[in-house]
């Protein structure tokens, strides 16, 4: 090799070297040049600042939504809270003539042991209904029979007597 080929050579080198070195920066160029259309928007979409700004106008109005719903949420579960939600009835048989259990004490009560108790004793030939208001799962100005009290029990999920059941033969029924 003559020494007037070695700059050729190396000349010749070093353009082979700066063709593979604008062919990689071209194509990273490419691909920068796509995401900054991406970024810009293009083809008549929008850009990401436009995106990133309706976006966060969803979340928004999705962060008041999901505030209106929890207080809409909390204002049913008080009203749910007072609704009757606890029931209980007791049958039984009111003076003992094996006539069958037609007698009840039905209990009503809400979240805070408050509602009535029916009371409904069948004879033969007459049928008599009480009404009696329960707050705190006592009733209010009357005295209660045991059956009405353990119904009362039962509708707050208490066991009820088992006293009470043995001496008068009563049924219960939970709702």
């Amino acid at each position: 090799m003559r020494s007037s080929e070695v700059p050729i050579l190396a000349l010749g080198g070093a353009c082979v070297l700066l063709t593979i070195g604008l062919v990689v920066l071209g194509a990273k160029f490419h691909r920068l040049s796509s995401r900054l259309a991406l970024l810009q928007g293009s083809d008549g979409k929008d850009d990401f600042v436009s995106l990133a700004t309706k976006q966060l106008e969803v979340t928004t109005q999705l962060d008041e939504h999901v505030r209106m719903l929890d207080e809409k949420t909390r204002y049913l579960r008080e009203g749910l809270a007072h609704s009757v939600r606890h029931v209980a009835v007791v049958r039984y048989d009111a003076y003992g003539d094996n006539y069958g259990n037609l007698s009840f004490s039905a209990c009503f009560l809400d979240d805070f042991a408050s509602g009535l108790v029916l009371t409904c004793i069948n004879g033969r030939s007459e049928a008599r209904v009480f009404a009696k208001a329960v707050i705190e799962a006592k009733a209010i100005d009357v005295e209660i029979s045991v059956e009405e009290e353990e119904a009362i029990r039962m509708a707050m999920n208490q066991q009820p007597s088992a006293s009470g059941s043995r001496q008068t033969g009563k049924e219960q029924v939970r709702a």
